[in-house]
């Protein structure tokens, strides 16, 4: 009797063991009956990602055109982000591209930094523009602009176009731009795009057992949305520009818009991607989609494509140090140095073009 208790007792034991950590997800089967529902981990990643303060990614996209026109597009991009001040973002990384068809094959790699709205891009690496007949003036800019951190902001766009006596397009006040973006933000608030197509077995990524789920963008949802969007987007660049859409054949345009995005979703099927969450933490850990699609007939589109791409993420809220370059050269710099040698070919002797020169016609 007293064996057969104690046998009791170890099998309770060991029943509690097992439901306790099927409970607490230590040991996490296919099976566990206290298993997440798919879109109970997908909302709760959703609300950790929205908190994020800073966050590594690491992507890989490709175009290839597979019809018979050949061709591809590469994208790699490796960067860092910081989002720990609200409304000013920061980052940093390497962005490299490389293009071939059956005429060219290019490849670039360009550093990048943004502090707020100011960017600083510095050219690495460029291979296949080599051409006999090139244009001095374009081997004498790639010659300046290479290895040198180059300032992008909203003053040298205004200064630039001045430079060719264009008129400059200014950008939406900072306020009106959080306006349309929580207008755009209200339009999505409570909607979902995706539908959990499939449960895939559990996988590791650095060491962290992952969920694993291949999910497809729910297009009907989209479809629905992309009149109210295009209303929104229509409102804010008649803010800009009150020419640029007239009200007479504001409606027309919209219409013909809603056609094309309504057919470009009907072409192009299921959309499917494949993500990797964190199943302690919560967090994204990684993106990955393939897909091919045939464009012939839409407007301006032509071939069948395979398009695929893979999104890592990392360093969670860790602390990340960025800051402006040291040295750096602005665009406007840049164009009137090139406008110097231009002038001084044709045996026009200036001295350079002062910076406060606002336009060609007005050099000295």
């Amino acid at each position: 009797m007293k064996k057969v208790i104690i046998i009791v007792f170890v099998l309770v034991i060991a029943a509690g063991g097992v439901i306790a950590s099927l409970y607490t997800q230590i040991w996490n089967p296919s099976w566990n009956p206290f298993r997440p529902d798919p879109e109970v981990v997908l909302a709760e990643m959703a609300i950790k990602m929205k908190g994020l303060k800073t966050v590594r990614a690491e992507g890989d996209f490709k175009v290839e055109n597979t019809s018979w026109e050949g061709g591809s597009l590469s994208i790699k991009i490796a960067g860092n982000a910081d989002n720990s001040i609200n409304d000013y973002l920061k980052s940093e990384g390497v962005l490299d591209v490389d293009m071939f068809d059956r005429e060219t094959d290019i490849s670039l790699s360009i550093d990048f930094i943004t502090i707020d709205q100011t960017f600083y891009l510095k050219l690495t690496e460029l291979a296949g523009l080599s051409e006999p007949n090139m244009s001095w003036e374009i081997d004498a800019f790639l010659g300046m602009i290479e290895n040198q951190w180059i300032e992008l902001d909203q003053e040298n766009f205004e200064n630039i176009s001045g430079m060719f006596g264009l008129e400059y397009q200014p950008q939406m006040p900072e306020e009106e731009q959080r306006e349309l973006a929580n207008k755009l933000l209200d339009l999505l608030a409570g909607k979902r795009f995706y539908v959990v197509k499939e449960e895939l077995e559990d996988t590791k990524i650095g060491g962290r057992d992952m969920y694993h789920y291949l999910i497809t963008v729910d297009r009907d949802t989209i479809k629905e949305l992309i009149p109210d969007f295009m209303e929104i987007v229509i409102d804010y660049y008649l803010t800009v520009d009150p020419e640029m859409f007239p009200e007479e054949k504001r409606e027309e345009f919209e219409q013909e818009l809603n056609y094309q995005a309504e057919e470009f979703f009907d072409r192009i099927g299921e959309i499917d991607f494949e993500v990797w969450i964190g199943q302690k933490d919560k967090y994204l850990y990684r993106v990955k989609f393939e897909k091919g699609i045939d464009l012939s007939g839409l407007v301006g589109s032509k071939g069948k494509f395979l398009i695929n791409g893979e999104v890592n993420l990392s360093k969670f809220n860790q602390v990340m140090n960025v800051e402006p370059p040291e040295e750096f050269k602005t665009m406007e710099e840049i164009l009137r140095e090139i406008m110097t040698q231009y002038l001084e070919e044709l045996g026009i002797s200036i001295g350079g073009i002062p910076l406060g020169t606002t336009s060609i016609e007005t050099m000295p």
